[in-house]
């Protein structure tokens, strides 16, 4: 099962912590129906001008879980918005959650030298171990489908070390 075979026209995503709405420019071909959530009214605001999303909350990522409904989406995506958490079980067992069966959550989250934990770091935002994000996802009931360590951004001339990650609910 090839993971771009499932992008097509018909998903129903979700974009937590959708910022500026890059990922949501990304995936909007894929989208029937794709919601941006982010915490900052600003940041709502300047999604709201790249006209990809069909909706737009101001609102906590995992509160807003909360509220979802059951075996909703076929996408979740977080892409440089789960530093700000710390301990992301709630998170993942949300979108475990509100996940259709065989949908995929993709995320990409600053990698930390401490393989089996998380760290809070000089910026006041968390790193995470590989290994973290793998336990945390299969003790959630997710199968990993894709776990890489990459670069995800560039600070002062420097790439910095993260994670880029693909978990698909194959369970109930």
């Amino acid at each position: 099962y090839d993971v771009l075979n499932y992008l097509n026209s018909s998903l129903t995503i979700l974009d937590l912590g959708c910022g500026t709405g890059l990922c949501g420019s990304w995936f909007k071909d894929y989208s029937n129906r794709m919601v941006g959530v982010d915490i900052s009214q600003t940041m709502i605001d300047m999604a709201t001008k790249k006209g990809c999303y069909d909706k737009l909350v101001q609102d906590d990522m995992t509160h807003y879980l909360y509220s979802e409904a059951k075996n909703y989406y076929d996408l979740v995506v977080a892409g440089e918005s789960l530093q700000y958490i710390g301990d992301l079980y709630q998170v993942f067992k949300e979108v475990f959650r509100v996940l259709k069966q065989n949908g995929f959550f993709s995320l990409v989250v600053p990698m930390s030298t401490k393989n089996e934990s998380f760290e809070l770091n000089s910026e006041g935002t968390y790193a995470f171990g590989l290994k973290y994000m793998e336990n945390l996802a299969t003790n959630v009931g997710f199968q990993i489908y894709y776990i890489q360590s990459i670069s995800s951004r560039i600070d002062k001339g420097v790439p910095l070390p993260g994670i880029l990650a693909v978990f698909k609910k194959t369970q109930k």
